[in-house]
């Protein structure tokens, strides 16, 4: 009797993921190329979102929900932002960064000042209104957020990140200002209200993609690349579990995944 009943073929799992994670990042780290991370239509709509607001003269937001520095969506949530302030600074386009996790907003305030000094628009960076901490909790950030909108009056809004009740509040308020919106979230409870009241909304996964994609971060994007080999493993277990149990017997299956 093994000494993980039932876990022996899961941890064996988990150790070749882990394993296959480090043969790719040594492999990523001496020059070899990766396999292809296809780029997905939802940053074509960001930049459609940032090329309306410059047509329009007016802002650009950008939220990243109430996630913590502890959390995959808000790490995957900066590359997204970096991407965003290097296009606003790109077309001097007003950006407006908001934060409702104060260990978050430091790390956000130094991407989106870096990305403008390395396009050489530091002027156009504003220390005091680029970056803004809103308030602190979803319900008092979700009510700063839509005065935010009003007031400035955006005509791009892009919310990336972990997001709960407060994404009905401020999406409704941008498809009312006519502002294009991209959304982004691994919370399955939000992405119906995201796909009813935005433009476009990464679903899922295809979150974490978008971020591994846009990242200068090996390790993001081997995390990706291992996470599709486990799958589509899954995915043949899947099929031959199918076949087995409609045709023959899959006790056999059965008892050695449990084992």
């Amino acid at each position: 009797m093994p000494i993980f009943e039932g876990q022996l073929i899961t941890m064996i799992a988990q150790l070749i993921l882990a394993a296959t994670i480090f043969a790719l990042l040594r492999r990523s780290r001496s020059g070899e190329r990766l396999p292809k991370i296809r780029r997905l239509a939802g940053l074509d709509a960001i930049d459609e979102a940032i090329g309306r607001a410059t047509e329009m003269g007016r802002p650009t937001i950008f939220g990243n929900g109430s996630g913590g520095l502890n959390s995959a969506q808000t790490i995957a949530s900066f590359s997204v932002l970096e991407y965003a302030a290097r296009s606003c600074a790109r077309y001097d386009t007003q950006l407006i960064a908001v934060s409702y996790v104060a260990s978050v907003y430091p790390v956000m305030e130094a991407i989106v000042r870096t990305s403008y000094l390395e396009l050489g628009k530091g002027d156009s960076y504003d220390p005091v209104n680029t970056v803004r901490f809103i308030a602190s909790g979803w319900g008092a950030s979700a009510s700063a957020l839509q005065g935010t909108m009003r007031r400035e009056r955006v005509a791009a809004c892009l919310f990336m990140g972990s997001y709960y009740a407060e994404t009905t509040m401020i999406t409704e308020v941008g498809a009312n200002l006519g502002a294009i919106q991209v959304a982004g979230t691994a919370n399955t409870a939000q992405l119906p209200f995201m796909i009813s009241s935005c433009d476009y909304t990464l679903i899922g996964e295809e979150f974490y993609a978008a971020g591994a994609y846009l990242s200068k971060d090996d390790v993001q994007k081997v995390n990706l690349v291992a996470l599709d080999y486990a799958k589509a493993i899954t995915v043949i277990v899947i099929i031959i579990g199918a076949l087995l149990a409609t045709f023959g017997d899959a006790s056999h299956l059965k008892n050695f995944l449990n084992y």
